[in-house]
């Protein structure tokens, strides 16, 4: 009988250690695939700020473009306007 108990205690601490070792392995995995996933949205929000901020200095560049557009147009308007 204690012979039995002793194998049935093998037996269920290899399977325990299987399983832990299974568990471990899925936990490495799972870890592995978080990491690159970071990686892959870090690198995605940095091209975007990127993208974002030529695209404010482009908005800033039009804006001052079409400012200056603008007070020569109303400066040329002055000038028609003058009758003297």
């Amino acid at each position: 009988m204690h012979k039995l108990e002793t194998e049935m205690a093998a037996v269920f601490k290899q399977k325990v250690q299987e399983k832990e070792s299974k568990l471990k392995q899925s936990e490495e995995e799972l870890h592995s695939r978080h990491m690159q996933m970071k990686a892959v949205l870090e690198k995605q929000r940095h091209e975007l700020e990127e993208k974002r901020m030529r695209m404010g200095q482009g908005d800033a560049a039009a804006h001052a473009a079409y400012n200056e557009s603008v007070q020569a147009g109303s400066s040329k308007d002055k000038k028609k306007n003058r009758f003297f």
